[in-house]
């Protein structure tokens, strides 16, 4: 598989992973924090299609390595089941997804670091020799830039940046 490829397959498993997180924090939200039981409401309704979403992402995530998300979230009728027994080893059952999310994340992360090491530090050894020549040649202020290395390194920051994808974090100007 080539280099592209791979970088198109890990940008869609972290946005898959978004998605999952942002699902499973508004199921988070709307479990009941005491002994309560599924009565038709909207919240439990919404619960229900969240966890739909829920199983579909799931679904559709490539495992890394050996590690998966497997743990599909407690039925809100469980988890009131639970809570009605006299004991609470359950409590950490339920949060489960929590765990096994940021487990597949990390692995994600290291697998796609490993996969553009090598070709990252080739692009990062270009920048520096760049940065080393236009420094001195290129005037200060708003005028446009028109230098070939100016285009090269342009070029090799957009390529560290579809490297790194989601790794570094991006930050707008103050």
């Amino acid at each position: 598989m080539d280099l592209e490829k791979a970088l198109e397959q890990f940008d869609a498993v972290e946005a898959n992973i978004r998605r999952l997180k942002k699902v499973w924090a508004e199921m988070r939200q709307l479990i009941p924090k005491g002994l309560a039981f599924a009565d038709g409401s909207p919240e439990e309704e919404r619960y229900r299609e969240l966890a739909r979403a829920y199983q579909a992402i799931i679904r559709g995530l490539p495992a890394i390595g050996n590690t998966t998300i497997e743990t599909v979230p407690w039925d809100l009728n469980a988890i009131g089941q639970a809570r009605s027994k006299p004991k609470f080893w359950f409590e950490e059952e339920i949060y489960v997804p929590d765990l096994e999310i940021e487990e597949y994340r990390a692995k994600a992360a290291q697998a796609r670091r490993e996969l553009v090491r090598d070709r990252l530090i080739l692009v990062m050894a270009t920048i520096d020799p760049l940065l080393k020549n236009l420094v001195p040649r290129v005037p200060s202020g708003r005028q446009p830039i028109t230098d070939e290395d100016w285009d090269k390194l342009v070029d090799a920051l957009r390529q560290v940046e579809r490297l790194t994808g989601g790794m570094v974090p991006r930050r707008g100007l103050a």
